[in-house]
């Protein structure tokens, strides 16, 4: 399918989300990876005022965020679906991105970033929170399935995709902090839907190697990230000017005694 799409971004989840819904709908587009990013360019700035990526440049307008653009996405190439047919199936799916895009990640980044060990018992426990919220929400509304709702025309759907790169981020965490999801019925079907997500052939395809984000994040788990740099002449992991197959992998820390 011929379009005159452009993306710009550079590796980071929410550029994966739009990434993966205009392969999931066979959509061409030019990707270009903004290199020099801190701070953000002029000339983008002048694309996204926010200093912020994704952004699609559609008809010569520049759209900013990604669940934004992925429904705008969704109106202009309406086939193949990606959200739910039935209307009351699609108000729930959003309402299944919403979480995502507020305690979900924020939750993720605050344990990931976290430097204060007297707070990691605490953060710990909203994560869990969060993959306990999402277990009960998907044994509501599709217990039996392996994704979350699934799409008007296939099984891999809007939502899906959308907490796919989040879902990868969390290697990050498990390996900074130690995390991992019990082995208890709380979290039986949202581990199934993990998997089924991560095993989709676009996240193959597309999402990044977990030794790779495991590199990618050094900088977060020493508490830099979210527009704050590490102090000059500390190497900033973010900098794409180093591959990553080139990068030794950074050290792990011991697992903190949240008891004590």
């Amino acid at each position: 399918m011929a379009s005159d799409i452009q993306l710009y971004g550079f590796d980071c989840p929410f550029v994966e989300r739009s990434r993966l819904l205009l392969e999931l709908k066979g959509v061409s587009y030019q990707y270009t990876s903004v290199k020099d990013f801190n701070p953000a360019p002029d000339w983008f700035l002048t694309l996204n005022p926010l200093g912020k990526v994704p952004v699609l440049i559609h008809q010569g307008k520049a759209i900013y965020e990604s669940a934004i653009i992925n429904e705008y996405l969704e109106d202009i190439f309406p086939s193949p679906a990606a959200f739910p047919v039935h209307p009351v199936d699609k108000a729930f799916c959003r309402i299944l991105i919403d979480y995502c895009s507020k305690p979900f990640i924020a939750n993720l980044f605050a344990l990931l970033m976290n430097q204060d060990q007297e707070k990691t018992e605490s953060l710990m426990a909203a994560c869990l929170k969060d993959w306990r919220w999402l277990n009960a929400f998907l044994l509501e509304h599709n217990p039996d399935g392996d994704v979350a709702f699934g799409s008007g025309e296939g099984d891999f759907g809007m939502a899906d995709l959308s907490y796919l790169p989040f879902f990868s981020r969390y290697a990050a965490v498990a390996y900074y902090r130690h995390f991992e999801l019990p082995d208890e019925q709380a979290y039986a079907r949202v581990k199934r839907w993990r998997d089924s997500c991560m095993t989709h052939p676009l996240a193959k395809a597309l999402m990044m190697p977990e030794e790779h984000i495991i590199k990618l994040y050094y900088s977060h788990s020493q508490g830099w990230g979210a527009g704050r740099l590490p102090p000059k002449g500390q190497q900033n992991s973010l900098d794409p000017a180093t591959p990553y197959e080139d990068r030794p992998m950074p050290p792990r820390p011991l697992p903190a005694n949240i008891n004590g």
